[in-house]
């Protein structure tokens, strides 16, 4: 007769169980506590349903035999039997660690797992750095349940990953390091373009191990110190910036400052925001009436902002539609959208504006201006172009001008205002030093004429020139001068030199 048991044990030595026994002719024995997990094969083997972390086990096949009472071991077999685990936590160190700078901190990321799972450790880099398989890690170190790291300083604050691997499945923990009394940013603010009439928000966000203070710039002006601001555009404690009804005066630079209660830690980063919006009036360039001068050109400015730029523009006097010519004719526009007439006539008087267009459409006419013609500035009375006279003669350069309204007449020498004359230029004794270019000038609030003179004192002395300059170039010298006037057709300049010392020859 035989006997077969199967026991199952944690420890060779200790704590057996007896699972299922059988022996010839007599049923199956199966212990209750076991009876829905293990079931025994007719050839002697162990079946196990539902397989359980628990199920790992030592497992110990007995065939006895049974003769006339007595039992004789004759085989018995160990079988150490495993389940596959997946990664598993047992131990990790705080996922948030303060330190001072130049200290020293472990990270603690101890996992257990059949099979034994491989423990790789990154640290995760900012979105603006170089990145790794195309994910934002960088590589320290791998099957390493420690991470320690020394002298800590600024560059080695921020997140890193343990990551525990094995073939059954992946697990991941992330620990975040900042030193103490330092700033590091979380988010950025992001510049964006936006329409007229919609809202934004611009979120910054930084970490420390201290509280943290924002404020915002625009346009380095703090954003609470911007008049009628409070109802449209807000900043909250938590770094947000939020502006409603967006505005063409929104567009800036905004500035995210953070900063630490009564310390010098501050960190700031700018975003732009860009208005997008059709053409309309100009809030800083304005115009009410313009005089333009006849016979000469006129521009009329169209006085209208938009973003993108004007694409197409049209003008309009009195209401209707100035034909518009290609450049050098009678109605022109030029590069900034201004009307160029070309030649100014009376008949150019009027009510003037401008309709503009972008890729955000047709927004709204510019500002009405008038436009009034005058005639130009006209010289009753003008100097000649050239006077030859000499020294104690009497000279009278005549200059009067008409004009509405009525010029005023200044005199110039060689650039030089002449003080105290009003329209006549008069010489009672010429004198060699009257010698010059003289100009008239007549000018009144929206145009200045000038006529220009020459007066020659003849058969005059001459005066030694002024401002001489010389310039050595190699063995050559060059020598410049001006002289102080023209006395006459023919002058002579004599250059005298005098050898102070001689080289000797070798």
């Amino acid at each position: 007769m035989s006997l077969l048991y199967i026991d199952s044990t944690t420890n060779y030595q200790h704590f057996f169980h007896t699972l299922y026994s059988q022996s010839d002719d007599y049923p199956v024995h199966i212990d209750d506590f076991y009876r829905h997990k293990y079931s025994l094969l007719t050839n002697g083997s162990l079946y196990i349903d539902n397989i359980q972390l628990n199920d790992n086990d030592t497992f110990e096949c007995r065939l006895i035999l049974i003769d006339r009472g007595l039992l004789d071991i004759k085989d018995k077999y160990f079988i150490t039997f495993r389940v596959n685990e997946p990664p598993r936590f047992i131990n990790l160190s705080n996922s948030l660690q303060i330190a001072s700078h130049y200290s020293t901190v472990n990270f603690i990321c101890q996992i257990y797992g059949v099979p034994v799972p491989v423990v790789t450790w990154y640290k995760i880099l900012e979105k603006n750095k170089q990145t790794i398989d195309s994910e934002d890690l960088e590589l320290l170190s791998i099957n390493n349940q420690q991470h320690t790291i020394h002298n800590v300083d600024d560059r080695m604050a921020g997140k890193y990953r343990c990551i525990g691997k094995n073939r059954l499945a992946t697990i991941q923990n992330d620990f975040q390091l900042l030193i103490r009394g330092s700033i590091y940013w979380r988010r950025f603010p992001e510049s964006q373009t936006v329409r007229i009439n919609s809202s934004l928000s611009l979120k910054c966000e930084g970490e420390s191990s201290e509280p943290l203070q924002y404020h915002w710039l625009k346009d380095d002006v703090l954003i609470s110190d911007i008049i009628a601001s409070q109802d449209r555009i807000r900043t909250y404690s938590d770094g947000v910036l939020t502006i409603n009804h967006i505005q063409p005066s929104d567009y800036g630079l905004y500035v995210c400052v953070i900063s630490i209660l009564n310390s010098a830690s501050v960190r700031s980063k700018p975003a732009i925001i860009t208005v997008k919006y059709p053409p309309m009036p100009s809030r800083t360039r304005q115009i009410k009436n313009l005089t333009l001068i006849r016979g000469s050109t006129g521009i009329c400015p169209c006085l209208l902002d938009s973003y993108p730029p004007i694409q197409s523009v049209a003008w309009y006097r009195n209401g209707l539609s100035i034909r518009i010519e290609p450049k050098g004719g009678a109605y022109s526009i030029n590069a900034e959208y201004s009307l160029v007439i070309k030649s100014v006539e009376d008949i150019d008087d009027g009510k003037y504006f401008c309709r503009a267009q972008n890729s955000e459409g047709f927004g709204h006419d510019s500002t009405t201006f008038y436009v009034e013609t005058i005639e130009p500035i006209k010289f009753l009375l003008q100097p000649k172009s050239i006077y030859h006279t000499n020294e104690q003669d009497q000279l009278i350069l005549p200059c009067v001008a008409f004009g509405n309204p009525q010029p005023k007449i200044k005199w110039f020498k060689n650039s030089n205002e002449l003080k105290e004359v009003k329209e006549n230029l008069t010489f009672e004794y010429i004198d060699k030093t009257d010698h010059g270019v003289y100009v008239c000038q007549a000018a009144n609030e929206h145009t200045t004429t000038n006529i220009t003179s020459l007066l020659i004192v003849e058969n005059t002395t001459t005066q030694a020139p002024h401002n001489i300059q010389n310039k050595q170039i190699s063995s050559n010298v060059f020598i410049s001068w001006k002289l102080r006037y023209d006395s006459g057709p023919s002058q002579y300049i004599f250059i005298c030199y005098q050898i102070l010392h001689t080289r000797k020859r070798d």
